[in-house]
């Protein structure tokens, strides 16, 4: 990857998505790894469409998976669940890679 991955996490409330974002950053930080987390709100991503390369969704909206899908498929952008164990242990390194491995099969239309 040359230039960095853009990663949405969407969550309804902010306090632990914040955190784990907050860790995804300083991990690629320490480890180069070209990526940029956000979090931000399910009400706000239809502005933001062509900010992001993949989209994680916390556990708490991943009930409105099918919408999500629907929104961000005609730009080839990749959601994925984050699994409760990855999101409740803020465990950044998994929920890194799990973007990256998304992101290897994304087809955005007309980039990359």
């Amino acid at each position: 990857m040359t230039n960095k991955l853009r990663i949405f996490v969407i969550c309804s409330y902010a306090l632990s998505s914040s955190l784990l974002v907050e860790k995804m950053q300083k991990l690629a930080h320490k480890k180069e790894i070209p990526i940029e987390a956000k979090f931000i709100s399910p009400e706000n991503l239809r502005d933001k469409i062509g900010e992001c390369d993949v989209v994680l969704l916390s556990p708490q909206v991943r009930f409105s998976k099918a919408i999500f899908q629907k929104l961000l498929e005609p730009a080839g952008i990749p959601v994925i669940d984050i699994p409760m164990q990855v999101y409740g242990l803020v465990d950044a390194e998994k929920a890194i890679a799990l973007a990256i491995e998304a992101a290897k099969g994304m087809n955005r239309k007309g980039e990359r």
